[in-house]
C-alpha cells in the first residue's frame, strides 16, 4: 500500500464531515439514511487504513517524522478525525459494525504516538477547539464563509497583508498573552513574565533563577502550565516521580520552590503536573507477610511493561519445486511488575496477559523460482495491530507512570536438497503506544496499549538466488 499522504487525510476528512451532514439531512427516509450509513462507514474504513497505513509505515521510525507531519504539528487532524468519528451514531444493522469501533482504535494509537513525541499539550488544545464536533449547522456556515483549503479548516487563515512599519519604529509587540506569572519558553529554556514597572521593560525569571529583560519578543513562546493546586503551601511535602521534597517560597508576587531531598540548590517550579501532596512518612499496615509496611498510597507507581513475541513459521517444499512458508498468528506476551509495590486497597492488574493476533497475509506464503517477480528478493513483509489493557482500573487517588521495553525475536529454517541449503529467516519488531481510557467508575480511568507487530521473512542460501536481481545467493545474517 502506498504511503499515506496529507492530501489523503484532508479529503477524507472533508468527506466523513460531509457525510455526517447529510446523515443529519436524510433522517426520517430509512432507504436514504441506510445508503448514508453506509458510505460514512466506508469512509471510516478507508480512514482506519490510511492511519494504520502510517502507523505501519516500515521507512518511518525513530521520531517518525513522516507520521508527525501529517498528524503533529497543531494535532488538528487527528482531534478532527476523532471528533468525526464520536459523533457517528449508527441504526439497525450498521450500528453493530466494528469499522467505526477498529478506526477508533487506531485514532487512539496515532494519539498514543504523537503524546510520545512531546505533543500532549497541543493534542490537548486541539481537543478542545474540536472536540465535540458542532454539528451541520457549524459546519455548513464554516463552508458559506467562501472556499477552504485541503485542509477543511485545520490549519488557521493565512494572515492578512500587513503594512511594514518605517524602519525607524522598533517598539516590540507585545502578545496578548503576556501577564505577571506567564509561563515561557525561550531557546529551551523555561521561564515566567515578570511585569514591569512603569515605564520599564518586561523580564523573565527562568527556572536557574536568573532574571533577564525580554529584548525580543519574537522569540519568546507562550509555554504549557498546571495551575497551582489548592493544597500548595510553604512547608508542604511533596512527591513527584519518585523524588520527595518540601516546599520553601512561593506565594504573592513570588514563584513557588520546592527543595528535593537529592538536590543541593532549590528549583522553582512553573509545572505542577504530577507533583503531589505527601503524607510523610505515614505507612498502611496491612496482614500480608510478617511486619509487612505497605508504601504510602500517594508514592508514585511505576508499571514496567514487558512485551515478547512468540512465532514459529513453517517451512517446507511445495508442489513444483516451490518453498512454503505458512503462519496463522504471532503470539504477544505482555508482562507487568510495579515499583514500588501495588496498593492492597486498588483492583489488582494482571501480570500476565497473552495476546494471539492473527496474520491472515502469511497463511500460505509460496516462493516460486519460476516466478521470481511475484516475490521481489526473496522477501516477504507485513504488518498486524492489536489493542489491550494493562490495567482496567486504576483509582483517580494513585499516580501510575508506565516504561516499556520490548523483545524482538528471530529465527531461522532450513531446507536441504542434497548438499544445497536454502534457509528462511525472519524477524518480528514490535511498537508499542499507551494511552489512558474511562475505568469502570467515575473516578477511576485504565490503562491501554495499542501493539504493532512487523514480520519480515526472507530466503538466503541455494535457492534465494533467482530471486535476487544479480542472480547470486543472498549471505545469511550474522547474530
Amino acid at each position: 500500500m502506498p504511503g499515506t499522504t496529507v492530501e489523503e487525510i484532508d479529503g477524507l476528512l472533508e468527506k466523513l464531515e460531509q457525510s455526517l451532514i447529510k446523515i443529519d439531512k436524510v433522517q426520517g427516509s430509512s432507504v436514504k439514511l441506510d445508503a448514508a450509513q453506509n458510505d460514512c462507514l466506508s469512509l471510516i474504513e478507508k480512514a482506519r487504513d490510511a492511519m494504520m497505513a502510517c502507523l505501519q509505515d516500515k521507512t518511518d521510525h525513530g521520531t517518525r517524522p513522516k507520521l508527525t507531519a501529517i498528524f503533529g504539528g497543531d494535532c488538528a487532524r487527528i482531534s478532527k478525525m476523532r471528533s468525526f468519528l464520536e459523533a457517528c451514531h449508527f441504526t439497525g444493522k450498521h450500528a453493530v459494525d466494528k469499522r467505526l469501533e477498529m478506526c477508533i482504535g487506531s485514532c487512539g494509537i496515532v494519539e498514543g504516538v504523537l503524546r510520545e513525541k512531546g505533543m500532549t499539550d497541543k493534542l490537548r488544545d486541539a481537543n478542545k477547539l474540536f472536540i465535540p464536533w458542532r454539528g451541520p449547522a457549524a459546519a455548513e456556515a464554516a463552508q458559506d464563509k467562501g472556499p477552504s483549503k485541503p485542509t477543511a479548516g485545520y490549519e488557521p487563515p493565512a494572515p492578512a497583508q500587513a503594512v511594514a512599519p518605517a524602519p525607524s519604529v522598533k517598539a516590540p509587540r507585545i502578545p496578548e498573552w503576556a501577564a505577571d506569572g506567564a509561563p515561557v519558553m525561550a531557546a529551551g529554556r523555561k521561564g515566567d513574565l515578570v511585569v514591569p514597572a512603569p515605564g520599564g521593560e518586561w523580564k523573565i525569571r527562568w527556572e536557574d533563577g536568573t532574571t533577564e529583560g525580554v529584548g525580543d519578543w519574537g522569540s519568546i513562546e507562550e509555554a504549557p502550565s498546571s495551575p497551582v493546586p489548592g493544597w500548595v503551601a510553604g512547608g508542604q511535602a511533596v512527591v513527584h516521580g519518585g523524588r520527595r521534597g518540601v516546599i520553601t517560597s512561593g506565594g504573592p508576587g513570588e514563584p513557588w520552590k520546592i527543595q528535593w531531598e537529592d538536590a543541593a540548590t532549590e528549583e522553582l517550579i512553573f509545572d505542577w503536573a504530577g507533583i503531589v501532596k505527601a503524607a510523610g512518612e505515614e505507612t498502611i499496615t496491612t496482614s500480608a507477610g510478617t511486619n509487612f509496611d505497605e508504601v504510602a498510597a500517594d508514592v508514585p507507581r511505576v508499571l514496567t511493561v514487558t512485551i515478547t513475541s512468540e512465532l514459529d513459521p513453517a517451512f517446507d517444499f511445495g508442489p513444483g519445486g516451490t518453498m512454503v512458508m505458512e503462519m496463522s498468528h504471532i503470539m504477544v506476551n505482555i508482562s507487568t511488575t510495579c515499583e514500588p509495590a501495588w496498593p492492597s486497597n486498588a483492583p489488582a492488574f494482571p501480570p500476565t496477559q497473552d495476546f494471539k493476533i492473527p496474520t491472515d497475509d502469511l497463511k500460505k506464503i509460496v516462493f516460486d523460482p519460476d516466478k521470481p517477480a511475484d516475490m521481489p528478493g526473496g522477501t516477504v513483509q507485513t504488518a498486524v495491530v492489536g489493542q489491550g489493557e494493562i490495567c482496567s482500573n486504576v483509582p483517580d487517588w494513585l499516580t501510575v507512570q508506565v516504561q516499556r521495553q520490548t523483545m524482538a525475536p528471530w529465527g531461522s529454517h532450513k531446507l536441504l536438497e542434497g548438499k544445497n541449503e536454502t534457509e528462511l529467516h525472519y524477524e518480528v519488531e514490535v511498537e508499542s503506544t499507551v494511552s489512558m481510557g474511562d475505568g469502570p467508575t467515575d473516578d477511576s480511568s485504565s490503562i491501554g496499549i495499542g501493539l504493532s507487530v512487523k514480520f519480515t521473512g526472507w530466503l538466503t542460501g541455494h535457492k534465494s538466488a533467482v530471486f535476487q536481481p544479480d542472480g547470486n545467493p543472498k549471505a545469511a545474517p550474522v547474530r
